[in-house]
């Protein structure tokens, strides 16, 4: 986002890091509303931010960077219509190993939040 946003996103959300050396309150919040975002949810919001930003220079305005409730939609794909509920697999007993994967690919994408925010460490 700040390579994207400059300035603005830094203002906006702040530093990674405090004074003390800690992660900001603020980074950790978009860490854990970002941790269940999958490689396919990543690439469609950072695609809608980029167009956003592409657009709003083409107009000559100044795009802001999004909150995390922004992104977080901007993540979603389109909505599909449901089949009966008895196919309805949200009811259905969550797979453990899924719930694994999805957690280690939070904390993959966490890292490379860091990384893009310029925090490697």
């Amino acid at each position: 986002m700040s390579q994207l946003f400059g300035h603005r996103w830094s203002s906006q959300e702040g530093e990674v890091r405090t004074p003390r050396g800690d992660y900001s309150p603020r980074f950790l919040l978009w860490c854990r509303k970002t941790e269940d975002l999958g490689e396919e949810d990543w690439r469609r919001g950072f695609a809608v931010v980029e167009q956003r930003v592409k657009e709003a220079a083409r107009q000559g305005d100044t795009e802001w960077p999004p909150t995390y409730g922004e992104f977080l939609g901007y993540c979603m794909p389109a909505v599909k219509p449901r089949g009966h509920k008895y196919f309805d697999q949200s009811r259905a007993i969550e797979d453990q190993t899924a719930k694994k994967q999805r957690y280690e690919a939070g904390q993959k994408h966490c890292a490379e939040l860091l990384k893009m925010l310029g925090d490697d460490e």
